[in-house]
């Protein structure tokens, strides 16, 4: 799995809205070694250029089991140790981007399925692995994997957990706020309605609503939450602005629904004809039951190493979204420290790796 890990880093998969190449050298790797195993192998069109990969080992019928890993990274722009994608080993850790999020799942994943590919009398049920695309940016490529419409039974999605199993975190709507004004001379501003003073308004606005969620009664994951990202308005200094923009980003808890948020935001300003709610991405929280018998399987494997923490949560968003939303018990599992992923000295510890291979070869093994 070092070595494999190594390749991996290699590749350069900086997500393109993060100004990389995209995941398309990283793709063809992974298509050409899997279709050496001689097994179903299909390679999932997402975006021009970007391609799912996705393997399945057993029965087309039965149910499967979905190992996930995204190979989109970050971007490197404050790299601060050597070549991000020259890989360097040092007191058991593995420096390079995506090392920890999340090319280490992704080792060993692929790792796991070659096991079994090579093993297959010692599968308790199909295994499917997958690789996709564009988790960092929208989660295209897991919502695209559902077209597949494989039956699966469990889906775990690749993250840093340090081998937890995360079974709830939150989701996320992300809308842009769009205020008109009329634009004028600025030696005039009386002729004009400066959009950008108007969008003052709003953002008080969510600054309260904002103060009322965190003050709400929270859930395990912690209580919802909202934050302004952008601003952006005017074309000179010398011109009352016409317009102005901002994009929020509202994290969401088990049992909230993205139509109904983006319902009450655009209530709140039902009073200002000149403003305007514009519904971007709608991602649902993912929340797992404990009592799920998928759930209880991966917890007995951990069990057989000592270190079941407790079925945990998380603030932040997987891919585990889209599969949650199928209907398909999901959870969140893999190597590594997630304080870790998208920094400029990222890295995992190889003992996670095989930590967490363990603990799938007995999730999967019949005995």
């Amino acid at each position: 799995m070092k070595d494999l890990l190594k390749k991996l880093i290699s590749l350069p998969s900086v997500n393109p809205s993060m100004g990389g190449t995209g995941e398309g050298v990283l793709c063809n790797y992974l298509f050409d070694r899997l279709s050496d195993l001689e097994v179903e192998v299909i390679r999932q069109e997402v975006f021009p250029g970007r391609d799912n990969i996705a393997a399945r080992i057993g029965g087309a019928d039965e149910p499967a089991v979905l190992l996930e890993a995204h190979m989109d990274t970050v971007a490197v722009d404050s790299w601060a140790k050597g070549d991000p994608f020259f890989p360097q080993e040092e007191e058991g850790r593995i420096y390079g981007r995506g090392s920890c999020d999340t090319k280490a799942s992704m080792a060993v994943f692929l790792s796991c399925f070659e096991h079994f590919a090579a093993n297959v009398a010692e599968l308790k049920r199909p295994l499917v692995f997958a690789a996709t695309v564009d988790e960092e940016e929208r989660q295209s490529g897991a919502y695209k994997l559902m077209d597949l419409d494989w039956p699966l039974e469990g889906a775990i999605a690749g993250e840093p957990t340090l081998c937890g199993i995360i079974n709830q975190h939150k989701g996320c709507v992300r809308f842009s706020i769009e205020v008109e004004g009329v634009a004028a001379h600025s030696s005039s501003p009386d002729l004009g309605k400066n959009a950008i003073s108007r969008m003052g308004e709003v953002i008080r606005r969510m600054d309260s609503y904002r103060d009322l969620l965190e003050s709400s009664v929270a859930s395990a994951i912690g209580a919802p939450t909202v934050s302004i990202g952008t601003i952006e308005g005017g074309t000179g200094v010398n011109i009352v602005p016409d317009s102005c923009r901002i994009e929020v980003d509202r994290r969401t808890v088990p049992g909230e629904k993205s139509d109904d948020i983006i319902r009450s935001i655009a209530a709140m300003f039902s009073d200002l004809p000149w403003v305007k709610v514009v519904p971007d991405l709608m991602r649902p929280a993912m929340a797992t039951s404990e009592d799920e018998a998928f759930c209880q399987e991966l917890a007995n494997a951990l069990r057989g190493y000592g270190d079941f923490r407790g079925f945990e949560s998380a603030k932040y968003m997987t891919n585990a979204v889209a599969y949650s939303a199928k209907g398909i018990p999901s959870l969140v599992f893999g190597p590594g420290d997630i304080s870790k992923a998208h920094m400029n000295d990222e890295f995992v510890e190889f003992e996670e790796l095989e930590k967490a291979r363990a603990i799938l070869i007995t999730l999967l093994s019949k005995n």
